[in-house]
């Protein structure tokens, strides 16, 4: 396994939500209903695909490999702001979670805070991604052989042990075509 392949993959898997989330943002604001299964799809895929899956291996693996080496204050301040875009990626999150809730308990007015953090998530990302392709590629320049096989490995493992790859990809799949009834999807 390439893991900074891998690492661009979901990029491209994550960049695909980001359409339906602006989407699904103009569908809510627009007052149509959404089938309940189609948000709950997209809040698992978030949870388990982007953060479990995607940022744990930059959280658990890839952060500390870096941060055990001696790298510019550059690069450790690029660090920093990747995990604060993480956090701030789960407070959005977990905000959508809550107000999905409420409305799927008919609270009508938790439809505009839905949008309003889903939106919000779908903004961050694009630039989120677009700095950590620029320091993935600077990055894995300064990695030894070594450290790029031993981020190689720990990667796999994490995929292993989720063992839940391949159920996100074909999840993506399925909101796409979801997405295909509801709007038209890029």
């Amino acid at each position: 396994m390439d893991a900074f392949e891998e690492l661009r993959k979901e990029h491209s898997e994550i960049m695909r939500l980001v359409s339906l989330m602006k989407h699904t943002v103009a569908h809510l604001r627009a007052n149509q209903e959404l089938p309940e299964q189609f948000v709950q799809d997209m809040l698992d895929f978030i949870t388990g695909f982007a953060d479990k899956c995607h940022h744990g291996k930059e959280e658990k693996v890839l952060f500390p490999l870096l941060k055990s080496r001696q790298l510019s204050q550059g690069d450790l301040d690029l660090i920093d702001q990747l995990l604060e875009d993480h956090a701030q990626g789960r407070s959005f999150v977990a905000a959508m979670k809550e107000s999905f809730k409420l409305y799927q308990n008919g609270d009508s007015g938790a439809v505009s805070e839905l949008a309003d953090n889903m939106e919000s998530y779908a903004n961050l990302l694009p630039g989120h991604i677009k700095k950590e392709a620029v320091f993935f590629k600077h990055i894995q320049s300064l990695l030894t052989p070594k450290e790029l096989a031993l981020h190689d490995e720990k990667c796999e493992k994490i995929e292993k042990e989720l063992g839940e790859h391949e159920h996100f990809l074909e999840l993506m799949d399925r909101m796409r075509a979801t997405a295909m009834d509801l709007f038209p999807v890029n």
